[in-house]
């Protein structure tokens, strides 16, 4: 499976990502939670595995919260050293997949990439936000099922492969400067 470790430690998520390379995974690692976001979005990795308190205000359901957005089948394991109930509802909520504590074993990493990666998401939520990522020259890479369900109800051709085809030049540039905040 393809796995991205989140953690403020890099010493951290090297040590987890050793032991889940050895089991066969390509694992990516990102150490603050707009790295995670970017590479996140750009891998739609099969398994998240992140540290429920990071960085910069942005904690780890929130993190998986948005790669899902792009990603539905991403199946979380939120890793903490403050659990609480309050915690666990929110995780459930979040239908984040497993919910370890620290400090734990390796092995219960190991054993959850393995169950999360063969697991098929049962109930998936219905997704509130069309995304599409766009590179440096406009093209569309990815558009996400929402995204293209709202292009084909507008009459929109499904092979959309620039932006300008999706958006005129001045919705792009007022989005892109903020004088504009919805369409």
């Amino acid at each position: 499976a393809s796995v991205l470790i989140v953690h403020d430690a890099a010493d951290y998520c090297s040590e987890i990502a050793t032991g889940l390379t050895r089991d066969g995974h390509s694992v990516s690692i990102a150490t603050n939670p707009r790295d995670a976001i970017d590479l996140g979005c750009i891998l739609r990795p099969n398994v998240l595995i992140t540290d429920w308190m990071l960085r910069n205000y942005i904690d780890g359901l929130s993190v998986s919260e948005v790669i899902r957005i792009l990603s539905p089948q991403t199946q979380t394991i939120l890793i903490t050293g403050f659990a609480s109930e309050d915690l666990r509802l929110d995780a459930a909520r979040g239908e984040v997949f497993d919910f370890i504590e620290k400090p734990f074993h390796l092995s219960q990493i190991r054993e959850a990439v393995r169950s999360a990666s063969n697991a098929h998401l049962i109930h998936q939520s219905q997704q509130k936000i069309g995304a599409l990522l766009v590179d440096k020259k406009n093209a569309i890479s990815f558009a996400n099922q929402l995204a293209r369900e709202t292009f084909h109800r507008a009459g929109l051709p499904g092979d959309l492969r620039a932006i300008h085809e999706v958006f005129s030049a001045d919705d792009l540039t007022r989005a892109l400067t903020g004088s504009e905040t919805a369409w």
